[in-house]
């Protein structure tokens, strides 16, 4: 199950790094295929298997050689809204039940969900007026065009490492709850060798570090990780940037951006709705000079407006 959310998050993020080359950058299919080719030949997404096959996919052509297949595939996905697959409802269930933060996998299933159907997405178009007309053609000069696609690739592979993040700190949390004993260095060593979220990268990044500690809750506050972080959020973040502009389709992207910035946040702006929530609903509050506290209702509470 949780393999398979990890997977629809990965979707998400390279179906719309996709777009931006497709759409955006108007780069024709073949050179697509070549790109995806190319990242999935060495680097952090070397042997990764859904950038792989995206190499194929975008390569492959009618029996009469006068068009890609792909230009024919509807843009929706109905697996989910017409319930032949659960695994990605079930993973966002669990990820609320364990209060684990999954925004990368729930972001590109609420996609998938609102993309079933076209028929609706298609009235709201036009009730909008086209305000809100997704993925434009842009401009950009051949001397920079080499350092768009590399963000670009690096931002996949700093979203594909938020969603295994996140997959694996659900199943480490579900292993700790339910008293499992999973091997969790076992199951990177499994997802790797011929499943679908295969990839060799972040495989040797994860599976020592689940050696050393099997217990691990979050892998997120291992440094090795975080110093892949800090290498590639910069090309996540300019991505991002760059797709506002471009009004490309960004949830898995977006989703990962914001969860690496609010998993370190040092001050969040939960502040102020932990105000909120005392004011209207007495849920108490700790206090900033009494350090950070454990996770459990603070022992302060303030009257807000006394009766």
């Amino acid at each position: 199950m949780i393999h398979n959310g990890i997977e629809q998050g990965m979707l998400g993020v390279l179906n719309e790094v996709w777009e931006m080359l497709f759409k955006c950058l108007h780069t024709n299919l073949d050179d697509l295929s070549k790109i995806f080719e190319g990242w999935a030949a060495s680097g952090e997404l070397k042997n990764n298997f859904l950038v792989s096959i995206g190499a194929d996919i975008c390569s492959q052509k009618k029996q009469d050689e006068r068009g890609h297949i792909l230009n024919e595939v509807q843009d929706k996905v109905v697996q989910d809204a017409d319930n032949s697959e659960g695994t990605g409802v079930w993973t966002v269930m669990e990820a609320a039940k364990r209060h684990v933060s999954t925004p990368t996998i729930a972001a590109s299933h609420f996609l998938r969900i609102a993309s079933a159907n076209r028929a609706e997405r298609l009235k709201i178009f036009e009730l909008v007026g086209g305000m809100i007309s997704g993925a434009k053609k842009q401009h950009v000069d051949d001397q920079d065009r080499p350092g768009v696609i590399e963000d670009l690739r690096q931002a996949v592979y700093c979203g594909f490492l938020a969603s295994y993040i996140q997959g694996m700190n659900l199943l480490s949390r579900a292993n700790k709850d339910e008293s499992w004993k999973i091997q969790l260095s076992e199951v990177v060593r499994i997802w790797r060798n011929g499943c679908i979220i295969r990839s060799d990268h972040i495989a040797d990044l994860f599976q020592p570090i689940y050696q050393h500690n099997q217990e691990l809750q979050n892998i997120l506050t291992e440094k090795k990780v975080i110093e892949e972080i800090q290498r590639t959020y910069p090309s996540l973040k300019r991505t991002v940037q760059r797709g506002l502009e471009w009004d490309s389709h960004m949830p898995s992207l977006t989703a990962s951006m914001e969860y690496l910035k609010y998993c370190g946040g040092r001050q969040l702006p939960t502040q102020f709705m932990e105000a909120q929530l005392d004011y209207f609903g007495a849920h108490s509050y700790d206090r900033k000079c009494e350090g950070p506290g454990t996770v459990k209702k603070g022992a302060h509470h303030h009257e807000w407006k006394p009766a």
